[in-house]
């Protein structure tokens, strides 16, 4: 939830219906491009700092992953993600598909991430 001193700019709300929008799961760089087609003035920066508010407020997910640079989810709810170590292309996969029931022996669960890592149907296709 956006507070007071977070309002919900133009290049805010952009980026949010972008990622809305994306089942590709882009990094900044790739919804910068994106968005700067439409919106001719605006700054990496902005984007940056739009997607670690938007982020810290929850509005969109920032993916843990094993890469150069952060991947981004306008997809909130839990769900699994593959990753292809060939091709580098994301898909979501499954949703609440693992049983939480080990890690709520530990504490409250209140979201979860769970990445597979492997070849994608596309790549395998292609061999």
């Amino acid at each position: 939830m956006t507070t007071p001193s977070r309002r919900m700019t133009k290049q805010k709300a952009a980026i949010l219906e972008y990622l809305k929008c994306s089942t590709h799961h882009p990094d900044a760089e790739n919804i910068y491009q994106e968005l700067k087609k439409i919106q001719p003035d605006l700054s990496r920066s902005t984007v940056y700092r739009n997607l670690g508010q938007l982020s810290q407020d929850k509005l969109i997910d920032k993916m843990g992953l094993q890469s150069e640079c952060d991947h981004y989810d306008g997809n909130c709810f839990p769900h699994n993600h593959f990753i292809c170590t060939k091709c580098g292309k994301i898909y979501d996969c499954g949703k609440d598909s693992i049983p939480t029931d080990e890690a709520e022996k530990c504490g409250k669960v209140d979201t979860f991430a769970i990445y597979f890592y492997g070849t994608c149907q596309a790549c395998n296709d292609k061999e």
